[in-house]
Formats: C-alpha cells, structure tokens, sequence
C-alpha cells in the first residue's frame, strides 16, 4: 500500500476536476470580443476550452446557417509562489480568460453560447 504525505492528502481535498460554463450572447455576424471572465477559482494550467451555440429567438434561412468558431485570445493568469507548486513546476496558475467569437452569416441571428472551461481547480479559499 502506498503511503500518502499529509499535503498530498490536504490536496486531493481542495483540487479535483472542475468544469465551468458561461453563457455568451451575440447578434448579427461579425467578431466579438468577450469581457474578462473570472472562473472564480484558480486552475492548476490552462483548461480545456469548448463551446456550444444554439438559435435564441426566429428561424434558421435555409442556406445561411451560421457558422461560428470560438477562441481564447487571452488566458488570464497570476503567478504562484509556493513551494508545493514549484515543485511541480507550476509557475501560473489560470483565474480567467478573454476569448474571441466570430460569427459568419448573412442573417442577423441571435445566438447564445456556452463557454465550457474544464480542468484541476484549486478549491481551497487560502491558495487564492
């Protein structure tokens, strides 16, 4: 059996995989920028990112669906000074993020999307 240390232990109590989803909403075609999001919490890197959209209000125009990609532009992060995390070699830790949207339709579609961010997060009030 394998023994673990106490900080080995304290930390499975406060990281575990988190997943965190914002709702994002555009109209008309074009590219958007989103205002700084704040997960809330501190990831261990940078998470997995995903999206999803779907229609808000009116009909899809045969032929002139949306098409629509989603990015980060900009992984919003502060610096770790902790011996644990050195040791791991874990100089940053991911607080939020800022990401580009870009639409491309004819139609003037409103469209929700869901920003789906995935990882460790530290949980623990006192590492943040």
């Amino acid at each position: 059996m394998k023994s673990l240390r106490r900080r080995d232990i304290d930390r499975r109590t406060w990281a575990s995989p988190t997943t965190i989803v914002f709702a994002y909403e555009t109209i008309g075609s074009g590219s958007f920028l989103t205002p700084e999001l704040d997960f809330g919490l501190s990831y261990e890197g940078s998470p997995f990112f995903s999206f999803g959209s779907s229609l808000v209000t009116g009909e899809l125009t045969d032929g002139d669906y949306p098409f629509i990609t989603v990015g980060v532009a900009e992984w919003l992060t502060k610096e770790v000074d902790d011996e644990d995390f050195a040791i791991k070699g874990i100089k940053l830790e991911h607080v939020g993020a800022i990401l580009w949207v870009s639409v491309s339709s004819s139609t003037a579609y409103t469209l929700s999307h869901n920003l789906v961010f995935e990882g460790v997060a530290y949980k623990n009030p006192m590492v943040r």
